[in-house]
């Protein structure tokens, strides 16, 4: 910090690799009562730190500062009991992490000053990566002690006095539990600040060859891209898994349980910040690239794993149940904010959450009397997603173009941002019990925006990009057997989905050969819950099945200056879709029932609008489109020697708001629009629904089955330009435009 340093190439570089692996485990056999635990804590606070401070002058050919963190972290816990009477296994680990990244030319957030220039007549790159793997793991049994235990003090349960048969039934219990506990914070930022002037003038991609542990042998070749390139990324891994069994069949009850929970929160940050603008110096606060272009670029991926199973066994009962929690609360961001930047090439900002979550949890119960299974899994998504271009009086020129880019979820069908997976089985002689739930909320804030900045690109484009593809895969199912008097199994599955999506430009000025500001949502839930049941007498079965996504989606021009040689496109569009699936059979010698349900909800909001602002085009659009989709089935069956009933309902709605708009907004802002070309303003719902509900039902005596579907479909789609302050002029030079001829159509009858 404060340093005048002149080099050929300068590297600055921190590297973190902790490999930490701890097993703690515990086994214990007692011929009455036999406990035995085990825990284990990681707490770990890293920080990896590339630094450049402020306030001073550096003069090289390429800079290269990196941070990069690779850690595995593994904690393992297990605890095992063996008794002939009461046995207790439980094992119990945790994992606390906090962890930064950070590649940084400028002040942290405990220094001042500012101030100092830099200047690379090669190229410039900060790379800050956060990558390695944390696990925690747990396993948890409860077993018979084997072994003669007849002549141990107290007896073995069996007898208690002269006169006993021994023909009484099994007493003692086996418990058995595993959890495991993942809290991780992790930051990755990468950022240039504070400086007053950064000058990169690299005449083509270059190379750094790295000497870490200065034997004089290259350990490393880092590639350069020619100019200014700000990287921060997040790939970590997370792994929460828990197992147990209970082994109980010498005894009255078997109980087992297992618990993951996963909280992970990412920041993930790259950034031109805060420049030190001196008003006594024009040139101050400016990042100027010559022949090359400016790469900032922000990118959150990796996995998250919740894993729980467990399976009990007992002569009268045995029980079983598992739950997987994961929550990801996210940041990830690029920006340029409150600097000026002068690039030959294009300046690219670049924000992609493409992370995923996946819980799984599984229970087996089987009881003489009764045997029940439950398994629950919960899954949730916080996230930010922002590429930003900010600053009051800041100007961005990219003489090869400006894009913006912001995406949340990767988009692709076979990688969707949740799987959750919950399934139980419950066997018994007597009454067997089953359920199995999935629960998940996605909720993603997806931004792609310019306020209060000068952005130009002569000849070329510029570009906001804002797209949403978050995604939902659920599977619930359960199975109740039962060679007695009953069995009951239920399935459910939650599923919500409410993200907000935008492009806009607020109080800024465009200048370039094109423009688009572009908002996408393609929102999807997949949802499957069955269950079944089966049993000598009576089985009762049900599914349900609840899934909405209601979103915003917005393309907004307010308060700014556009101009451009060619087009302007300002469109918002959303395509969301459901497919739920519920079914239920029931089977049974005297009674069944069958029993399906699901709700099904999409309702958004889409706008694409123009408010206030000059804007001086070849043609002109402002489109918003609104196209969802439900396909549904709900169906159930059920047989029985007696009485069999079976019924099913589908309830479905679909709507939403559809504008597309010129106007002077609330406060009535004078607005002008004019077009060398063509000027439209349209607006489209195309909305479908696909139902299918059935029932069948078969009886000795009775059979009765009923299904229901219910579907109710509204919308308001508006298209206008209004306001007393706005102007709209078209000369219809060029190509005529094509329009949608809005005709309302039915279904076709082959596709259902």
């Amino acid at each position: 910090k404060g340093a005048d340093l002149r080099a050929d190439d300068v590297t600055v570089l921190a590297q973190t690799g902790f490999d930490v692996i701890s097993v703690t485990e515990t086994v214990g056999k007692a011929g009455k009562v036999s406990i035995n635990g085990a825990f284990s804590l990681l707490d770990t606070d890293v920080h990896t730190i590339a630094q450049i401070g402020s306030a001073g002058s550096l003069n090289a050919d390429d800079v290269l500062v990196r941070a990069q963190d690779d850690s595995l972290m593994i904690n393992v816990a297990g605890g095992v009991a063996r008794s002939q009477s009461v046995g207790i296994g439980f094992s119990v680990a945790i994992n606390d992490l906090d962890r930064e990244v950070r590649a940084l030319i400028g002040n942290r957030s405990t220094e001042t000053g500012a101030g100092g220039t830099l200047t690379a007549s090669g190229n410039l790159l900060l790379d800050a990566d956060a990558d390695g793997t944390m696990g925690a793991f747990t396993v948890a049994g409860s077993g018979p002690a084997g072994g003669d235990y007849s002549k141990a003090k107290g007896g073995d349960g069996r007898k208690t006095n002269v006169k006993d048969k021994g023909e009484q039934g099994k007493s003692g219990v086996g418990i058995s539990g595993a959890a495991s506990v993942n809290e991780i914070n992790d930051t990755a930022a990468a950022e240039l600040k504070d400086l007053a002037k950064v000058t990169v003038s690299g005449p083509a991609a270059s190379a750094v060859v790295v000497d870490k542990d200065a034997d004089g042998t290259a350990d490393e070749t880092v590639n350069l891209a020619r100019g200014l390139d700000i990287r921060a990324r997040n790939a970590s891994l997370a792994i929460a898994g828990a197992g147990s069994l209970t082994v109980a069949l010498d005894k009255s009850a078997g109980l087992a349980g297992a618990f993951t929970w996963n909280e992970l929160v990412k920041d993930t940050r790259a950034s031109i910040a805060a420049l030190f603008d001196d008003p006594l110096d024009a040139s101050d606060g400016k990042v100027t690239v010559v022949g090359g272009g400016v790469n900032v670029d922000a990118e959150n991926t990796g996995s998250m794993w919740s894993i729980s199973a467990c399976a009990a066994g007992g002569s009268k009962l045995g029980a079983a149940g598992s739950v997987a929690y994961s929550n990801g609360d996210n940041v990830t961001e690029a920006a340029i904010e409150g600097a000026h930047v002068d690039a030959d090439g294009t300046v690219t900002l670049d924000a992609d959450d493409s992370s995923n979550i996946r819980s799984v949890a599984g229970a087996v119960g089987y009881g003489g009397k009764a045997g029940v299974g439950a398994g629950v899994a919960i899954s949730t998504v916080d996230s930010d997603t922002k590429a930003r271009i900010a600053g009051a009086g800041k100007t961005v020129n990219g003489d090869g173009g400006v894009s913006l880019s912001a995406t949340s979820g990767d988009g692709d069908a076979d990688t969707d941002d949740i799987v959750s997976v919950a399934a139980a089985v419950g066997v018994s002689q007597g009454v067997a019990v089953s359920g199995a739930v999935t629960a998940n909320w996605i909720s993603n804030w997806t931004e792609a925006s310019m306020t209060g900045a000068t952005v130009t690109a002569a000849g070329h484009e510029v570009n906001l990009d804002a797209g949403d593809n978050a995604s939902i895969l659920s599977i619930s199912g359960n199975v109740a057997v039962s060679t007695g008097k009953a069995s009951l199994g239920i399935s459910a599955s939650y599923n919500d989905i409410g993200n907000e999506t935008y492009a806009k430009a607020s109080g800024s000025s465009l200048n370039a050969a094109s423009v688009r500001l572009e908002a996408t949502e393609a929102a999807r839930i997949e949802a499957i819950a069955a269950g079944g049941a089966g049993a000598a007498k009576v089985a009762l079965t049900g599914s349900l099945g609840i899934n909405t996504i209601g979103n915003i989606t917005e393309a907004a021009s307010t308060g700014t200056g556009i101009t451009t040689t060619g087009d302007t496109t300002v469109r918002a569009a959303d395509a969301s879709s459901i497919l739920s699936i519920t079914g239920a059979i029931g089977i049974a010698g005297n009674a069944a029932v069958g029993a399906s349900g699901a709700y099904n909800h999409i309702g958004s909001s889409v706008t694409a609008q123009v408010i206030g602002g000059t804007l001086n085009v070849a043609n002109l659009l402002v489109d918003a489109e609104r196209a969802a989709n439900l396909e549904v089935w709900a169906v159930a069956g059920s047989g029985a020697g007696s009485a069999g009933f079976a019924g099913s309902i589908a309830l479905n709605d679909i709507g939403g708001v559809t504008t597309a708009s010129i106007n002077g907004g609330a406060d009535d802002q004078v607005t002008h629009a004019s077009a060398s070309g063509n000027v439209l303003v349209t607006a489209q719902a195309d909305d479908e629904i696909e139902s299918r509900a059935g029932a069948v039902a078969v009886g000795g005596s009775v059979g009765a089955s009923g299904s229901i579907a219910f579907n109710d479909m509204h919308a308001d789609t508006l298209a206008e330009i209004a306001g007393a302050g706005t102007t709209v002029n078209a000369l219809g030079n060029g190509d005529a435009a094509q329009v949608d001829n809005g005709l309302l159509t039915g279904i076709d009858p082959a596709k259902l």
